[in-house]
């Protein structure tokens, strides 16, 4: 008897309403996480970037590091444009209470100025920004103590090795080459 409720109460329009249902589901999930993909993404490009607080705590290291890389920045240069870009943005927050005051007391043609200067400052302020993240992006890493400093691969140390290198019969090919061989790959067009 259950059975039967059971079918009577699953019809096609049931089904088909059920199926659109785990479709826009499904879209819907897809399209969410993808928007989480592109968030994590540039979250990843500007996590990317020296931390400045620990280049302005060990300065003199940092210095030395850049010297050690052979990479020639202007480091003081750039904590300048890091300090530029705290006060701006002070000054563009400064500015937005001050118009969030304007427009409660009543007086709107201040705050309609004010919105003009903050729109001229959030402009500078973004180019700023800009320019601190292209210098932020050539400025090396720190590196360990215990890296030796060299000028080619040969003044690598290795450290540790593991498993046995393969000697072939045959010459070894890379994978371009391979994939031409069977042709999955054509560079030459």
């Amino acid at each position: 008897m259950i059975n039967e409720r059971r079918c009577k109460n699953l019809d096609l329009g049931g089904i088909l309403s059920l199926f659109f249902q785990l479709a826009f589901l499904r879209t819907f999930l897809t399209i969410f996480c993808g928007i989480l993909y592109v968030y994590y993404f540039f979250s990843l490009l500007l996590l990317g970037m020296i931390d400045l607080k620990k280049v302005r705590e060990h300065l003199d290291e940092y210095k030395q590091v850049c010297v050690n890389k052979k990479v020639t920045i202007d480091v003081d240069m750039i904590l300048a444009l890091d300090e530029q870009r705290k006060v701006l943005q002070q000054d563009i927050d400064a500015k937005k209470n001050e118009q969030k005051l304007a427009g409660k007391s009543g007086d709107y043609e201040k705050a309609k100025m004010m919105k003009v200067e903050i729109q001229d400052l959030e402009e500078k302020y973004s180019k700023l920004l800009e320019d601190l993240h292209a210098w932020n992006l050539k400025m090396p890493d720190f590196v360990h103590p215990n890296v030796p400093i060299g000028v080619s691969e040969e003044d690598n140390v290795v450290l540790e090795t593991w498993g046995e290198i393969p000697n072939f019969d045959f010459e070894p090919k890379d994978h371009v080459a391979l994939m031409e061989m069977h042709d999955m790959l054509d560079v030459k067009r």
